[in-house]
């Protein structure tokens, strides 16, 4: 037999029978815990596509795992995937050459209805050197850095 409940705060409990009729519970207060390990705001990466490192762990009951590029669903892992996933190891590939940067948001849920959510924004993944170059963080500043420093042996130069 089993028994579930639901307190005001919105943390959920169930019991479970043990071999002697006794019953035990288990309440989670916990949010998953999402690491996301090779990819960076504003990060510059080569390719076509990116490989993301994405481990989704909870201390209890994962129950669904969401993972948005640009806004748009891309994958979702429910129940038994989540629970075959190996060490909460999810696998995911982002595709590169836009434009514009990307965003990519997780959003995991427990059963307890606890959530969490891991958001990288504005990165880039080309082959494109050129688009890799600019897209940079420090792009603007090493850029006007490098033009004064020209300017200035430029001028050393002229005036020799």
């Amino acid at each position: 037999m089993q028994i579930s409940s639901q307190d005001k705060a919105g943390n959920l409990a169930s019991t479970e029978q043990t071999e002697r009729g006794r019953s035990s519970a288990s309440v989670s207060t916990e949010h998953p815990r999402i690491l996301l390990s090779n990819v960076d705001n504003q990060g510059v990466y080569r390719g076509d596509v990116l490989d993301l490192d994405l481990s989704v762990q909870d201390n209890l009951w994962l129950e669904q795992v969401d993972a948005t590029v640009d806004g748009t669903e891309e994958l979702s892992w429910k129940d038994k995937s989540l629970q075959e996933a190996v060490a909460g190891q999810l696998p995911l590939q982002i595709s590169g050459e836009k434009e514009n940067g990307i965003s990519f948001l997780v959003v995991a849920r427990d059963a307890a209805g606890n959530e969490s959510r891991k958001e990288v924004s504005d990165f880039v993944i080309t082959n494109n050197p050129l688009l890799r170059l600019i897209s940079q963080k420090n792009f603007a500043r090493n850029a006007a850095i490098a033009t004064v420093a020209g300017l200035m042996g430029l001028s050393c130069l002229v005036n020799s």
